[in-house]
This record gives structure tokens, sequence and C-alpha cells, in this order.
């Protein structure tokens, strides 16, 4: 399954990367196919809104949403959330997608 991960990067230190990071291989051990929003970083030098727009394509493009703790906090993650609900996405916390008797499998 392609899998997205989402959650909180402003404000962070390393704008939480190694959440991001550690989520990718933790599905990726899982069968999942795995996509972050650091994949289409283009130098870092692209306003805000350039990146959730990416970040929304690129989550479009995958059958389900993992969402890192705290991402409640992120106004990203949030339009995130709501949107891959409004499309019918599998959304599960990051945990949920870990857990055997509640994630879907690949």
């Amino acid at each position: 399954m392609k899998v997205y991960v989402a959650g909180p990067i402003t404000g962070w230190p390393d704008k939480n990367r190694p959440a991001f990071e550690k989520a990718e291989v933790e599905l990726g051990s899982l069968g999942h196919e795995v996509y972050t929003p650091f994949m289409h970083e283009g130098g870092g030098d692209l306003p805000y809104e350039e990146y959730l727009k990416l970040g929304l394509i690129l989550m479009l493009s995958c059958d389900g949403v993992a969402m890192l703790p705290e991402w409640h906090t992120s106004t990203g993650a949030t339009i995130e959330h709501d949107l891959a609900e409004k499309v019918r996405m599998h959304v599960l916390d990051l945990s949920e997608w870990l857990d055997p008797m509640i994630g879907p499998r690949a």
C-alpha cells in the first residue's frame, strides 16, 4: 500500500525529520511504499504554500495517510488529515498503522 506520512514540521527541531524517517522505516518494514513531505524539498527555498501544495499532490497519489504524533498542532498536517478523510483514504495514527490488529496491510 502507498502510505503518506503527515505530521508537524514548522517550528520543530530539524523540521521533525527524525520522526518522519523513523515512520518511513517502520512502515516500509511492513511492506508499505512510503512517501513523506521531504521527498520534494526543492532545496528548501520554496514558500510554505508551495510545499503544502506539493505535499497534497503527493499525498493524493497514495492509498493512505499515517499521522505522526502531535499532527493536530500543525496547520498543514490538519489540512492533509481533513482532505484525506474527505476523499476516503485510509487515515490512521502511525501507531495504528503499526498495530497488526488495526492497521491495513500492504
